[in-house]
């Protein structure tokens, strides 16, 4: 024993004996499994074996390192004087054995001096448990393999079977046996496939019902627009009776009424002749029957003119051409027609109307103006506004004057307003006259 300066102070001594490294030996030896041939022994510090069996104590060891001997990297204590590195070692008799020694240590002994527990078992032995443990970890490796796959099985169909309930509670859907996809419980991918079928189908269904509902509203307007559709139809067919019986109106008067007033004004003549100039009766009685009969033949005309839809056939300016030409025969008046090709091309209902108002705007000019010259002009102005023009050097008249008796210029208005069209008419006495009639159309209506 030592003081704090390092001075021995006491010593005690202890004498013992050789049984307990024997027993410890054996119960080291027991903690091995009790397996034979494996050997435990204890050496000192000069490799002497000083525990052991009898024929090997107190003689040195006598194994020799073999260069196939095993070394562990990083050994199993990487202190020197506590290293224990497994070798294998051949002994005199030339069995091979597998070797690792432990020191045990007294702290008063240096390192070198230190014994060593060694522990010792052959070769063949040592391959056998490492084949054995080999062999077991194949088998625990196949039994987890299989575990594995069992239980992968199971899961695979756990999920294959989730699966199918939602195809099948998706195909019921489908034949409107069930009016929801039935959500499974859980939060895998199987439930939160089938809570967006679930969504999406929700969605479907609201979207349908507001279908249904716009439909109903839709068909409900259908039905009301219907009945003003017919109630509409009704008054264009009223509306088409009454601008027919106008336009009979106006041929009757452009026609009949002129006829019929110069007819009265040679049989006024005659009833004159008669009482003062009776040698003049037959000269004037030619005279009125050839009143009667070009009012006959105007007659005839208008008959036919209302009969034959020659505007809807040809077109609007082949109809004013040929109208013109007529014009021109009948009265020898020189007359200036213009017409462009776009113009030319309008034949719906409309140009029929403007197609009889030039008609009656040039039986006035016959009977009227006593004009020389007359221009008649059809032309787009834009794409979408049609142009008649027609001018005459006559003897005009007053436009703002009443002239009762007179319906002309009030039909052409009533035409004009009845198409939508604008009507201008610019006159004064010994300026001639002009007539102005404007109609927007769409593109599609010229071709």
């Amino acid at each position: 024993m030592s003081d704090e300066s390092g001075h021995v102070v006491a010593v005690i001594a202890a004498h013992l004996t050789w049984h307990w490294a024997s027993v410890d030996v054996q119960r080291l030896s027991s903690t091995l499994g009790g397996r034979e041939p494996a050997q435990t022994l204890v050496l000192d510090g000069t490799g002497n074996v000083v525990v052991g069996p009898p024929p090997l104590r107190n003689r040195p060891w006598s194994g020799v390192i073999l260069d196939e001997s095993p070394l562990l990297d990083p050994p199993l204590d990487p202190r020197p004087e506590r290293a224990s590195t497994p070798r294998f070692e051949r002994l005199a008799d030339g069995q091979t054995i597998l070797v690792a020694r432990a020191p045990a240590l007294i702290e008063s002994e240096a390192p070198h001096d230190a014994w060593q527990v060694q522990l010792s078992e052959p070769k063949e032995l040592v391959y056998q448990r490492a084949d054995a443990l080999a062999l077991r970890i194949v088998w625990i490796s196949i039994c987890l393999g299989l575990v594995t796959a069992a239980l992968g099985a199971l899961g695979a169909r756990h999920l294959t079977n989730r699966l199918k309930r939602l195809t099948l509670s998706a195909a019921a859907v489908g034949r409107s046996e069930i009016a929801r996809i039935e959500v499974p419980s859980g939060r895998d991918e199987v439930a939160q496939l089938a809570a967006v079928f679930a969504k999406i189908l929700d969605d479907l269904h609201q979207e349908r019902s507001e279908l249904l509902k716009l439909s109903g509203e839709l068909e409900r307007r259908v039905a009301v627009r219907t009945r003003e559709v017919i109630r509409l139809a009704e008054e264009s067919r009223y509306a088409a009776i009454v601008r027919e019986r106008l336009q009979i109106a106006r041929d009757l008067h452009d026609t009949l009424a002129h006829s019929m007033m110069a007819m009265l004004s040679e049989v006024r003549l005659l009833r004159k002749l008669q009482a003062h100039d009776p040698d003049s009766l037959p000269d004037e009685l030619a005279r009125a029957e050839e009143v009667a009969q070009a009012g006959m033949n105007e007659a005839r005309s208008a008959i036919a003119q209302m009969r034959v839809n020659t505007v809807r056939d040809t077109g609007l300016g082949p109809a004013l051409s040929k109208a013109v030409e007529r014009f021109k025969d009948r009265t020898g008046l020189h007359v200036e027609f213009a017409v462009d090709a776009d113009a030319a091309r309008f034949g719906d209902e409309r140009a029929e109307v403007i197609f009889r108002m030039t008609e009656e705007a040039l039986r006035n000019i016959e009977h009227h103006a006593a004009a020389s010259n007359i221009r008649v002009a059809l032309r787009m102005l834009d794409a979408a506004q049609l142009e008649l023009q027609i001018e005459d050097d006559g003897v005009g008249f007053d436009t703002a004057a009443s002239r009762p008796g007179h319906f002309g210029l009030i039909g052409l208005r009533e035409q004009a307003q009845l198409i939508g069209a604008v009507f201008e008419i610019k006159s004064a006495p010994g300026q001639g006259t002009m007539l102005r009639f404007t109609l927007r159309i769409s593109p599609e209506a010229i071709f």
